[in-house]
């Protein structure tokens, strides 16, 4: 059953076993639960994809408001535990520039 709640505006709120519904059995389904639970309820996060995974290559594709994102799992693996944001990294985006290199 799902354990929505309602914010203090009267919008349906996800709950953890909501969450866990949705993963089944995907490895750390727990955990992912909880942490992405908190997430929207500390920081008013909103649900807008989904990662899903390939159980053989383990490659990824992340769905987000309509559009797809293909990624191998070394990318991935990448992504999540190397890469430093462009913003932290000091990097300046083209747009900042007005597009100019």
């Amino acid at each position: 059953m799902l354990d929505l709640q309602t914010d203090t505006e009267s919008q349906p709120q996800v709950g953890s076993d909501d969450l866990l519904a949705v993963l089944c059995d995907a490895q750390s389904a727990d955990l992912t639960a909880m942490k992405t639970a908190s997430i929207i309820t500390l920081n008013g996060h909103k649900i807008t994809g989904f990662v899903v995974c390939h159980p053989e290559t383990h490659d990824r594709c992340i769905v987000e408001m309509s559009a797809c994102r293909w990624l191998t799992n070394e990318e991935m693996w990448w992504l999540m535990h190397v890469s430093e944001s462009p913003l932290t990294a000091n990097a300046k985006l083209s747009h900042e520039e007005g597009g100019k290199e």
